[in-house]
């Protein structure tokens, strides 16, 4: 028999000797007396790089059986288990303090910007390609608006055929409206509110705080000019336009555009 005392419960305990069962002791280093105290210490001798392929494996497994659930489920169905889990999310949120909902904030940022980081050009090529079959597919898409399809349609009618206008181009890590090859030119629709262009730059940061829109409008504008300057950098023509101008009359825009001088330029009413 073997007679020792448990270093999780710290309780006193006899087993039937297994010459397994010492080596394992002699391997690990720490006995329990059950398997319940065994996990406990297992769990408190892990190495962080153990536990995080554990953690990653269990995610592979939890993400395969979540698939073919959700396949073999009926719409109904769906939608009851979405409400539920909705719900017993909000709940849980709701008990929360301040400081945990921030604290789970900034861990959801940090850990979306550090995907974004390690694999940015495969998520914005594949995002151009989900943008460019829903296209073809006849589908709404949000990221294609109406005066950016309209003035795709004006230029394909004016430069003669679908092959002179690519919708969604990748360049410099990002998704440009519209390309036209035969000038080599990239085309951004932007819409004036959206984009911070209906009010002074002062203004825009003066309200910044004032709602999460607001702050949102004025990190687009700024990730708009930075992308102007990577493009004015790199020598490649950039032209903007506001949806407003378009959604008036998209042919009277895409000649402007074509008439406009082809260095890279801003160009706006």
């Amino acid at each position: 028999m073997i007679v020792g005392t448990c270093d999780y419960c710290n309780a006193a305990f006899e087993r039937k000797y297994q010459k397994s069962f010492v080596e394992i002791i002699q391997k690990r280093g720490y006995i329990g007396c059950s398997m319940k105290c065994g996990a406990h210490l297992r769990e408190q001798h892990m190495t962080d790089a153990k536990r995080a392929r554990r953690k990653n494996k269990r995610s592979i497994i939890l993400t395969e059986r979540n698939l073919k659930m959700h396949a073999n489920m009926s719409s109904a169905e769906k939608i009851k288990r979405y409400a539920k889990i909705s719900k017993t999310v909000r709940n849980t949120y709701a008990e929360w303090s301040d400081e945990q909902r921030e604290s789970h904030r900034n861990n959801i940022s940090r850990a979306t910007q550090r995907i974004w980081d390690e694999d940015h050009d495969n998520m914005v090529r594949k995002q151009i390609a989900g943008y460019k079959r829903a296209f073809e597919r006849g589908d709404s898409c949000s990221c294609m608006s109406k005066a950016e399809i309209a003035l795709g349609d004006a230029f394909e009618e004016i430069l003669g055929g679908k092959d002179e206008v690519i919708r969604q181009e990748y360049k410099l890590g990002k998704a440009i409206d519209i390309y036209l090859p035969s000038r080599d030119l990239y085309i951004e629709v932007d819409g004036r509110y959206w984009h911070g262009l209906n009010m002074p730059l002062k203004q825009l940061i003066a309200e910044r705080h004032k709602s999460p829109r607001s702050r949102r409008n004025l990190k687009t504008f700024i990730s708009d000019r930075r992308l102007d300057n990577q493009f004015k950098n790199k020598g490649v023509k950039l032209i903007r336009v506001v949806s407003e101008d378009v959604k008036v009359d998209p042919f009277i825009v895409a000649r402007n555009i074509l008439k406009a001088d082809m260095s890279n330029t801003m160009w706006r009413k």
